[in-house]
């Protein structure tokens, strides 16, 4: 699932202590839904995965990620993380274009992996569903080639 913005006029917005940052295994990062009930979790490596689990149990098995530039580089195999930051939002959304509701609640704990060589993930985990992006600080127009994403679910021969 790929995070896409929409352009939209914000309300009032109201942030709560961001959620702690989890080791949950040698190099992985996690980061749970508002509710606690859904977590994500990012293992750099040979191979740059993620999960998804459900109070505890496994919604998507470990799963790899990754994104290939016009130049041939790809991001994710071999990633080495060089910080993290986090936040949690808890806003309301007032839609340019009428939706279901005049107010639409956006509330999220995000984990931003920034990793060497200047590019970064960020991971959002809501109540009912996880998102991710990468973003690359390169300077003038950026290509991409290639983005490689699956999810492996259990019981999924």
């Amino acid at each position: 699932m790929r995070a896409v913005l929409l352009p939209l006029l914000l309300g009032l917005s109201a942030t709560a202590p961001p959620p702690p940052i989890q080791a949950q295994e040698p190099g992985g990062l996690a980061i749970s839904s508002p509710d606690g009930f859904l977590s994500l979790v990012l293992s750099p490596g040979a191979e740059l995965t993620y999960r998804v689990e459900w109070r505890g149990q496994p919604l998507v098995l470990p799963s790899p990620l990754s994104l290939t530039l016009g130049g041939g580089r790809v991001l994710g195999p071999g990633a080495r993380v060089a910080s993290a930051e986090r936040r949690t939002v808890d806003q309301e959304l007032h839609p340019v274009v009428p939706e279901k509701d005049a107010l639409i609640r956006d509330h999220f704990n995000e984990l931003t992996v920034i990793f060497q060589g200047g590019w970064s993930l960020v991971l959002r985990a809501y109540d009912d569903g996880v998102a991710y992006r990468f973003r690359v600080a390169t300077p003038g127009e950026l290509i991409v080639a290639d983005e490689a994403f699956s999810a492996c679910f259990p019981g999924d021969p």
